[in-house]
């Protein structure tokens, strides 16, 4: 990959009720094979580790315990 950036967000909506937004850019590196493994494997991928942190962050929210970077893994 040539660059990435990414932000991510959390905002209460109302009590015990927030928002998360992602967003991302990427730009690969190979030309157009980047640009169609991009398109593909790289964004499937990202959106599953999206899911991983999604869920590490409502399983946060709901134990208080720390989510580790293994999947589904918790540390007390």
């Amino acid at each position: 990959m040539r660059a990435a950036r990414a932000r991510l967000a959390i905002e209460a909506v109302e009590p015990g009720r927030s928002r998360v937004s992602f967003e991302m850019s990427f730009a690969p590196k190979f030309g157009p094979v980047g640009w169609l493994m991009g398109k593909t494997v790289m964004k499937a991928q990202f959106r599953k580790t999206l899911g991983s942190v999604i869920h590490g962050l409502e399983t946060h929210m709901r134990t208080g315990a720390v989510v580790s970077r293994k999947a589904g893994a918790t540390a007390r």
